[in-house]
């Protein structure tokens, strides 16, 4: 008798697959091209680097501390 598990197993494969289907092929592009993603992990780094540039100058004057 069917218990309907593998009917469920089936219906999860497949949200899954429509879920994480589009992600895994964006991944395998980025790691196709190594320049590439080293080049956007730069960017993404520097841009970080603004933000907490800026965060940690208005924590240290909110706080008192000066360089």
């Amino acid at each position: 008798a069917d218990d309907g598990c593998g009917m469920a197993r089936d219906d999860l494969y497949m949200a899954l697959e429509r879920e994480l289907g589009p992600k895994r092929e964006i991944y395998r592009a980025l790691r196709a091209d190594e320049a590439k993603l080293d080049a956007l992990l730069e960017e993404g780094a520097e841009k970080a680097r603004v933000i907490a540039r800026r965060t940690l100058a208005r924590v240290r004057a909110a706080i008192g501390i000066t360089r």
